[in-house]
């Protein structure tokens, strides 16, 4: 039978060595940025049905995004037709996992998040330990701190029973934690807190996604239920295997025994916070010594300039990938042994990569704004062009450059700025300092101060109703309420009288920024007692300062509040669907993704590398040092390695143009350094002239 290739696309040889490899060895393809690694997935798919004889329906092919399954099955069906695309298990792994567990007898519904938050906000209720955590202020202890180390627990399959002693050495591993006291102390709490979760989950019918992780392992440990899926399943693909937690992956190479062709690349690893890692391409081989690896080494996007600096960055990373990787062997003879990419033979050499330095992330943009509208009249449309960040608030001033001059832009958060629910809650502190108003009351009331919250819980409809009556607002209603001191209600009352407190605090500010200071530390009390710290949400921080950088440019704070109100009207006419759109994303959302032009902005050593992560700990303009919570479990960020992927992926994605900024000043943070990794790389920066501050 003659060997049937997907006609819509070429292969090169590389690429066509991979899809062609036996299906019976497991199969490693090491696929560098803009090397084709989808093209050779879905060639794989189609080489298995039609040269191969597989069935669709035994396939299993997961990808790390819905949004990257669809675009396989898409290309399945222009080839196979749409019968074969359909059968497909094409999907996340948590997808897959979800499929096996209902045919398992699983019944449970997904939980949401908010419903892990009610079960542990009244289970932790009831602690007294945690009790004395929040009197002492400690940083992050919340739903989301106790949620964390619990997820932490069933990521390495460590039931509720067994965790107490699993959380201690946890802790004690903890280089922050210097007595042993801590970890005796609070590990019996966590697992205790483990237990009645796991418990009222178990009545309430419910499971969260490690839940889905944790269970489906533990099923297929049990060599009946492993054969039955074997049988049904004949042979696993997965992308972006760098991307998948150990359990994921271990799902997958269970599942696909040694029919399993898994493709990634250990230099684009940035979800070491997620629990990803290196070693699941690392490891391969010595899991799997029958196996093959293919790499592919030829960028196919960018210029020779960028493929040059690129290898440049991650050589300075590439000590431990040496010795892990070294004598593998090639399908071809000889070995392995640390891979670089190269450009295509017929790349253009490029332009020289853009570096400039600049006083404030305002001027920043402004360079930035001017650039993007240079190449839009030199003939690039909007889609052509990305702005790259490493946190969602650095956004900021490229969004409001962007509005002012009247060019198209989408979010890849799906969310401006201005329109962020934590934006809006700091701004509703705000307004009621300024005018008062129902909206901005009603949205203190449901997320703001803890002690309002809480003491004012049972005040709601009959309160809101009772304003209405009387044509009154529910500020003028709360004055009322506060004089009158109805009998059975010093709770609320009390409430009351310390959110009057609070509005009167933020009002009587001297200054812009202290009214703006006060606001955040209300706020961010609330958050951090009642939300937690979440890793993968750097940005609350990151937001608050940034907001404060944006005060700095106004007097009052009504000048303040009728420009935050202007800037939100316009993002709300400003559709997140605008087809021919700049591209504003963080580096994670960018990954996979490619454009003509790309701008990288905030390149500071304490933003890449982020300061969590080991860089720079930033200053900020009140004086104090920023300072990561030290009580988080792993997920978290992972350290400098992880950091330089990060700045791997960004400068790997533009095809013809990189421009590379920071400011010394950025975001509420002062007195930045250039990133370590543009020294790595070898770039000098232009400083800009401080009066204009023009770019190129």
């Amino acid at each position: 039978m003659p060997i049937i290739i997907d006609p819509l696309e070429n292969l090169d040889q590389l690429q066509t060595e991979a899809v062609l490899a036996p299906d019976d060895v497991p199969v490693l393809v090491l696929a560098g940025p803009g090397s084709g690694k989808t093209r050779v997935l879905s060639h794989r798919v189609v080489f298995l049905i039609n040269n191969l004889g597989y069935d669709p329906s035994s396939l299993v092919v997961t990808t790390f995004t819905r949004k990257a399954a669809e675009e396989l099955k898409k290309r399945a069906k222009e080839v196979l037709g749409s019968r074969v695309a359909r059968d497909l298990n094409a999907g996340t792994i948590h997808a897959l996992c979800l499929k096996i567990l209902r045919a398992e007898g699983y019944q449970h519904s997904v939980a949401e998040g908010y419903h892990i938050k009610r079960i542990l906000q009244g289970i932790m209720e009831k602690s007294p330990y945690l009790t004395s955590l929040i009197k002492m202020e400690t940083n992050g202890v919340g739903w989301g701190f106790v949620n964390s180390w619990i997820e932490s627990a069933k990521q390495s399959t460590i039931q509720a029973s067994e965790s107490k002693e699993w959380f201690e050495t946890r802790i004690l591993l903890n280089p922050t934690v210097d007595s042993p006291g801590v970890a005796s102390e609070l590990s019996p709490w966590l697992a205790d807190c483990y237990q009645q979760l796991e418990t009222q989950m178990k009545e309430e019918g419910l499971m969260d996604f490690a839940d889905m992780l944790r269970w489906t392992a533990l099923e297929l440990r049990k060599p009946e239920v492993l054969a039955r899926w074997r049988k049904k399943f004949s042979y696993v693909l997965t992308d972006e295997v760098q991307d998948v937690s150990w359990l994921q992956f271990e799902i997958l190479e269970a599942l696909g025994g040694q029919h399993i062709f898994a493709v990634g690349d250990e230099w684009q690893s940035i979800y070491g916070w997620r629990g990803a890692s290196k070693a699941n391409i690392l490891g391969f081989m010595a899991r799997h010594p029958d196996g093959k690896v293919y790499p592919l080494e030829v960028n196919y996007r960018s210029t020779k300039i960028i493929v040059s600096k690129a290898n440049t960055l991650v050589k300075r990373d590439s000590v431990l990938a040496q010795e892990l990787i070294q004598g593998i062997p090639t399908p071809s003879g000889g070995s392995w042994v640390a891979k670089t990419i190269r450009p295509r033979d017929d790349a253009p050499e490029g332009a020289e990569i853009h570096l400039s330095r600049f006083l404030n992330d305002d001027k920043e943009a402004q360079a930035v704004g001017e650039e993007i509208q240079r190449h839009l009249n030199q003939g690039k449309t909007p889609k052509d062009i990305f702005v790259i960040y490493r946190t969602n608030a650095q956004s900021r001033p490229v969004e409001e450059e962007l509005l002012e001059r009247g060019i198209p832009y989408v979010v890849s958060s799906g969310v401006g700025f201005w329109l962020r629910a934590q934006v809006q809650d700091i701004l509703s502190y705000l307004w009621m300092a300024d005018r008062p108003n129902d909206g901005a009351f009603l949205r203190i009331y449901n997320w703001g101060s803890a002690d309002f919250h809480n003491r004012t819980r049972y005040l709601g409809h009959v309160f809101v109703e009772a304003c209405k009556e009387h044509g009154a607002t529910l500020w003028e209603g709360m004055q009322v309420i506060r004089k009158e001191r109805p009998e059975g209600s010093e709770r609320w009352v009390q409430g009351i009288k310390d959110f009057t407190t609070m509005v009167g605090e933020i009002r009587d500010g001297l200054t812009l920024y202290d009214q703006l200071d006060i606001a955040i530390k209300h706020y961010m009390t609330f958050f951090h007692r009642d939300e937690g710290v979440n890793p993968e949400d750097d940005s609350a921080m990151e937001t608050m300062s940034s907001l404060r950088s944006a005060a700095l440019k106004h007097n009052t704070l009504g000048q303040f509040l009728n420009y935050t109100r202007r800037m939100q009207e316009i993002q709300k006419r400003k559709s997140n669907k605008i087809g021919d759109a700049v591209y504003l994303s963080t580096v994670h959302r960018a990954k996979g993704l490619e454009a003509p032009v790309v701008f990288g902005i905030g390149m500071s050593d304490s933003t890449l590398p982020h300061w969590a992560s080991g860089g720079e700990k930033p200053t900020l303009w009140d004086g104090r040092k920023a300072a990561p919570n030290p009580w988080l479990p792993s997920p978290m960020p992972t350290g400098i390695e992880d950091e330089r992927c990060v700045a791997y992926v960004l400068i790997t994605r533009p095809i013809e143009h990189l421009y590379l900024t920071w400011s010394e000043n950025q975001g509420g943070k002062v007195g930045l350094n250039p990133s370590r990794f543009l020294t790595e790389m070898g770039l000098e920066p232009v400083v800009e002239n401080r009066e204009d501050d023009r770019l190129f």
